[in-house]
């Protein structure tokens, strides 16, 4: 399989950000931590150690109790995301970009779902 220009480029560049992806995840929240439900801290932590679907009521909760954010959205779609839902990955980092367009870690994971699926236009 001949890749072009582009995919060789995007690949480099994904490989790269992989071992830093779960440590930047945690840095991409927008709202300030003293501002955060106790249940998103938890999930959080949670993520952190890979329990993705542990986290999943935490965040559930999160969005129940204190309303949708970008934030908990963001880490709903990851957190699916990594087990194996890529679909409800998507409809949450879509859900968190309407919320807030320039979420930083909803587009990068949104881009990084993309190239998983090969969907690089």
């Amino acid at each position: 399989m001949k890749m072009s220009f582009q995919q060789t480029v995007l690949s480099l560049v994904f490989v790269t950000a992989l071992p830093v992806t779960a440590a930047f995840a945690m840095g991409s929240d927008s709202t300030p931590s003293d501002s955060q439900a106790d249940s998103y801290k938890q999930a959080k932590e949670l993520v952190d150690d890979k329990e993705y679907a542990e986290a999943i009521p935490l965040l559930q909760k999160t969005i129940q109790e204190k309303g949708p954010s970008a934030d908990a959205l963001n880490l709903l779609g990851y957190s699916y995301r990594k087990t194996g839902n890529q679909q409800k990955g998507l409809d949450y980092y879509l859900q968190a970009l309407k919320l807030e367009p320039n979420h930083l870690g909803a587009n990068e994971y949104l881009g990084e779902l993309y190239l998983e699926k090969n969907n690089l236009p």
